[in-house]
């Protein structure tokens, strides 16, 4: 905004005229008016597979009731589905584009008015050539209908039939009103296959399997008895056969005619003298599974299918051969044991008759008496780490992570390849029964330093050298111990089915270490650019087919929970807990409600534009906070502490949106952005309610903390931290504001000093204990405060008065407990200053300015050396000897770690002016404002 006067606006008294003046003021983002909508950023690209998925991302927040969905998405040359929200970042969605056959490329464009974003304008999105994505994509046909080929086979099923039943990578064809095969043939009945076009016996029934499970009766869907039958049809023509073309059909009754006069072939027992089912192939109408006493399920009598005789005698594609007719019990011998398709099931479905594919027996299940329990593989293959779970103190002596890549189904062959080994040392997990294994030290990556307040706590980590893991995911992460027996297998490796035998682990059986029935699951992958964790304690290569085939392994999903404070909640490669068991990140519950406080809150005088805060803590050593389902009560007194009427709400409730808060950490909720702050608090720990008036009374207010807000049951909601100095309620007055209009318990300390410096008011907590925040002795004036906090930060403007974003007694890089400037007889000054603690300290800074907001001057020409990493208190000083006579001066000090970063400490004044012989001198007006 720019004012001006123009030359002879007006004149002095004795009629000089006035010149010209003009001044530019920029307007502070807080007070801008936001007139845009949000843009779309469409990325994606086409992987190995053909549908892929796409990101999109806004440039700013949305509005909280908006959602972006599928119809408000145009999309040429394909279509788009299974559009989602991200579940750490609003502004982000996905979702999965299948492209049309024949198109070579893709368009992607977001519709005008789709979105609106946060603002109260409410700007809606422009569809606008910025919000369109071309993505080239592979031009292919439309799939043609499933053939059997020339000599083939074809196997068919059941409507809900059971997967495991058959072996993986055979695909079968659904039969609609296929019956219960066991209860069709008892009662005698005939099954027809016709084909369009084709003559007797050009297609027959080679095989099948009428058994149904007795360890199923009274279960449903793939679980009922009959779900594992099937028919095996064999193409005996010189051209393939569309699916399409078949029909079967299966028709009860007795007697049946003979030879049919519309189908290919038939299998009966009731064409005359037909012949007894039961009678004939006992053996073949059941089998059975069970748990047994770990739980796994197991077969307990073996699965058999029937079998036509000229397919065990190889005799189907000799010329000439006369095929005899499929009603004649001659015409099929049950399975023998020798043909194994899978665990306790016996047959060649889809194939000729072959040998056996392996032994059972030969198999021994991973112990998982240690586990993988979180794995991060980095697309980068930079600070990749495995995190292992397993009893305290279990020795990992010679114990070796492998991975296993490149299988090759038709030659049994892969490649197993060790990515680590343990020395020929003692190696044990420790308390808290996880290992976290980095390839860097955390104190140079993203990880968190293993401290509280400040001093070493014993090492949960080690430091190795991991061979990196491959970023498409496929592959097998394998744990051995020193006698190379497995104890824990994790991840997917394409290729590799139940019935394969490769490498000392295999063949994977689906049921082994599962509750409840497994198999072996593609989403298991670690593919590169994300944190995995354990989510069930199955094997991890399977998932639970009867629970929604859900995986062992699944995306760790944010937490910050074992990471630097400052980390990227957006990167999914900070994801997870390290170091931290799965489930350190609550919700609610006493470990919540008991240890998330208000720890410090600034209100100021409440009139000006900058923002009041107040800071939550966390002071949990164990387990993060999720705040999502969180919410603040406020009660204001409608009076400010100058007499005035409070501009603000005076009852209101701020919800905790996605913030997150680790251990001994904090979060901020701010009335509106600052433009200014030096928290080094991450934004996703920076709650901005965009308020134009203010939060808090400068008299007096109730904060109250609740859990579980979001139940509408009363009983469920918990009761957290509770702070402020208003009158206590009284029972009898059913107003909810009443409090507002009482004379506060006690006086807040004040907002301001005389000159109006913002000061906060902070929370006495020590070792853990918090005190009670309701009452007058729990809270002290910064100005006032003693405790060390180690750094100096500010949320809204550089002379405040407080500490947002860390807290006394917290995790800090250095614990500082003293820093003053000393003046000597000399004339020169003597900084000193004591830290308690210090980690990863390089060294320190001494910065000088005349005014405490201007512009600081760093003294010392080369680094002052620090301790890098010491529980132990050390002393330091410094001689300013280019100090002026007569001239107030602040000091700053910094730290500056190991890798270079650099954060102010403290600040502090010199009292009194220096005379040239060095002696102190001090004004009346400083007598005066001290009393």
């Amino acid at each position: 905004v720019t004012v001006s006067v123009d030359a002879g606006a007006v004149m002095d008294d004795v009629m000089n005229p006035s010149a010209a003046a003009s001044i530019e003021i920029t307007v502070a983002a807080a007070d801008m008016v936001d007139s845009t909508g949000p843009m779309a950023m469409i990325t994606g690209m086409q992987g190995s597979a053909r549908a892929f998925d796409v990101t999109i991302t806004f440039s700013e927040a949305l509005g909280a009731d908006e959602t972006l969905t599928a119809d408000e998405i145009t999309v040429t040359g394909g279509t788009i589905a299974s559009v989602a929200v991200d579940a750490t970042d609003a502004k982000i969605y996905t979702g999965m584009i299948t492209p049309n056959h024949g198109v070579t490329a893709v368009t992607v464009q977001v519709n005008a008015g789709a979105v609106k974003d946060a603002s109260p304008a409410m700007n809606a999105n422009l569809a606008t050539p910025t919000t369109a994505h071309s993505i080239t994509v592979r031009n292919t046909t439309a799939p043609m209908s499933a053939m059997i080929a020339s000599k083939g086979y074809a196997v068919f099923v059941p409507m809900d039939h059971d997967s495991d039943a058959l072996p993986g990578g055979l695909t079968p064809t659904t039969v609609a009103d296929m019956p219960n095969l066991v209860s069709f043939f008892k009662t005698g009945g005939t099954i027809d296959v016709a084909v369009t076009g084709k003559a007797n016996h050009n297609v027959i029934i080679t095989e099948i399997m009428v058994a149904e499970d007795l360890g199923r009766v009274g279960q449903t869907g793939t679980m009922r008895p009959e779900a594992g039958q099937w028919i095996e049809l064999y193409n005996n023509t010189d051209a393939a056969i569309s699916v399409d073309d078949i029909s079967i059909t299966f028709e009860t009754g007795y007697p049946a005619t003979g030879a049919p006069t519309d189908a290919t072939d038939r299998l009966s027992n009731t064409v005359a003298p037909g012949w007894g089912f039961e009678a004939a192939f006992a053996d073949a109408l059941s089998g059975q599974t069970a748990a047994n006493a770990s739980g796994i399920t197991t077969v307990t009598k073996m699965f058999k299918s029937l079998r036509r005789v000229h397919k065990d005698n190889k005799q189907l594609q000799a010329a000439g051969t006369v095929i005899q007719n499929g009603w004649a019990q001659g015409s099929w011998k049950l399975t023998t044991d020798s043909r194994v398709f899978l665990a306790g099931r016996v047959g060649t479905p889809g194939s000729e008759n072959r040998p056996t594919v392996f032994t059972p027996a030969v198999f021994t299940a991973p112990t998982m008496s240690v586990t993988f329990n979180e794995v991060a593989n980095r697309n980068d293959d930079a600070n990749e780490w495995i995190e292992l779970k397993g009893p305290k103190d279990t020795n990992l002596k010679l114990h070796k992570i492998s991975i296993v890549t490149g299988y090759d189904k038709a030659a049994n062959t892969g490649t197993e390849t060790e990515i680590y080994k343990f020395p020929d040392a003692d190696v044990k997990i420790p308390a808290g029964d996880l290992l976290l294994l980095t390839d860097q030290d955390p104190v140079n990556n993203e990880l968190a330093a293993d401290l509280e307040k400040g001093v070493p706590k014993p090492v949960r980590y080690r430091v190795v050298t991991l061979k990196p893991l491959p970023n498409s995911g496929d592959f097998l992460l394998v744990l051995r111990n020193k006698d190379g027996k497995i104890l824990d297998v994790a991840g997917h490796l394409a290729g590799l089915n139940d019935d394969d035998p490769y490498t000392l682990m295999w063949p994977l059986a689906a049921n082994v270490g599962a509750a409840k029935p497994g198999r072996i699951s593609a989403k298991n992958k670690l593919a590169g650019g994300n944190v995995y964790k354990r989510a069930r304690a199955i094997q991890g290569y399977l998932a639970n087919k009867d629970n929604g085939d859900e995986p062992a392994f699944e995306g760790a999903g944010f937490s910050g929970v074992g990471y630097d404070r400052l980390v990227n909640a957006g990167n999914k490669e900070h994801h997870g807990t390290p170091g931290y068991p799965n489930g350190a990140q609550i919700g609610a519950g006493a470990e919540a409600t008991g240890n998330v406080i208000i720890s410090e809150i600034m209100v100021g005088d409440g009139t000006d534009r900058f923002p009041q805060w107040i800071e939550i803590h966390n002071m949990s050593d164990t387990n993060g906070v999720d705040l999502h389902n969180w919410r603040l009560y406020i009660i204001n007194h409608d009076k400010n502490a100058d007499g005035s009427s409070f501009a603000g709400k005076i009852l209101d409730e701020v919800w905790l949106r996605n913030m997150k808060i680790p251990p001994n950490q904090t979060g901020l909720i701010a009335t509106r952005s600052a433009p200014r702050h030096t928290t080094n608090l991450p934004s996703h720990r920076i709650l901005n309610l965009r308020y134009d008036k203010p939060l808090l009374s400068s008299k007096g207010f109730s904060l109250r903390l609740e859990a579980n807000s979001h139940e509408g049951d009363l009983a469920k909601r918990q009761a957290g931290d509770e702070v402020g100095n208003l009158a206590a309620a009284d029972p009898k007055n059913r107003r909810a504001d009443h409090q507002a209009y009482m004379e506060p318990r006690w006086a807040l300390p004040a907002g301001t000093d005389p000159s109006g410096v913002r000061i906060s008011i902070a929370r006495r907590t020590s070792s853990k204990r918090k005190a009670t925040g309701t009452d007058e002795a729990a809270w002290i004036s910064s100005a006032d405060d003693s405790r060390p906090y180690g750094t100096a930060t500010y949320y809204g403007r550089s002379t405040d008065i407080g500490s947002p974003g860390h807290t006394a007694g917290g995790v800090l890089p250095v614990n500082l407990s003293k820093f003053r400037p000393e003046r000597l007889d000399s004339g020169e000054i003597i900084v000193r200053w004591v830290t308690e603690s210090e980690l990863n300290n390089a060294g320190f800074n001494i910065l000088r300015s005349e005014k405490r907001d201007g512009e600081f001057t760093k003294l010392n020409t080369k680094l002052i050396a620090g301790q890098g990493t010491t529980s132990e208190r050390t002393t330091y000083t410094y001689t300013d000897t280019s100090a002026k006579p007569n001239v107030v001066y602040y000091y700053q000090i910094q730290d500056v770690s190991l890798d270079g970063q650099v954060q102010t400490l403290r600040l502090s004044r010199l009292k009194g002016h220096i005379s040239p012989a060095g002696k102190a001198t001090t004004t009346w007006g400083e007598l005066k404002a001290l009393q």
